[in-house]
């Protein structure tokens, strides 16, 4: 909520946000289930480590699907998080492949007292044309991957194979 008034395109403070808002919640889950079933403080730091990566995943992956117009033809409404002016990846991204006059029109547009369709309609045009959507997935990608191979630290089990599929769910979720 701060972020929301401070109106910033920082990567750095994007990433805290999510840590705390999603990466937090879904270590916290996975490490508290680990000490209640009295794994050893290794596993359970693990399974923090591995939920923490995919809730970052999450996380983006959900702030692509804002801006993805795929996600319309699947009832999600696009650009609730440009209707209410949060910075998200895709935003931070397109502001960091943007010319001067392009980040000046971006700031404009998130500084502006309303949020319009013409603005959400340049926001997509502009992440299409420059192809930041498949950036930001990239880093989802990358989280996902991570938590992947956090679960190699585990034999082969049921419990393991429902963690990578929630992982494979994540990354391709489109709703």
């Amino acid at each position: 909520l701060e972020l929301i008034k401070n109106k910033t395109f920082s990567f750095e403070l994007y990433l805290e946000v999510i840590q705390a808002k999603t990466a937090e919640l879904f270590g916290a889950a996975a490490k508290s289930a680990a000490v209640v079933a009295n794994r050893s403080a290794s596993e359970a730091n693990i399974l923090y480590e591995f939920a923490f990566n995919l809730g970052l995943a999450f996380q983006i992956i959900d702030d692509i699907l804002d801006y993805s117009l795929e996600s319309k033809n699947l009832g999600k409404n696009i650009g609730d998080d440009f209707y209410e002016q949060k910075i998200t990846l895709p935003v931070i991204l397109l502001y960091n492949n943007s010319s001067d006059n392009e980040k000046l029109e971006l700031e404009n547009i998130f500084n502006s007292e309303e949020a319009t369709r013409d603005k959400l309609n340049y926001v997509l045009t502009e992440l299409e044309h420059k192809d930041i959507l498949k950036q930001c997935f990239n880093y989802a990608k990358n989280h996902i991957d991570k938590a992947l191979n956090l679960l190699n630290n585990f034999p082969e089990c049921k419990s393991r194979e429902i963690l990578k599929n929630i992982c494979h769910i994540t990354i391709n979720r489109s709703f």
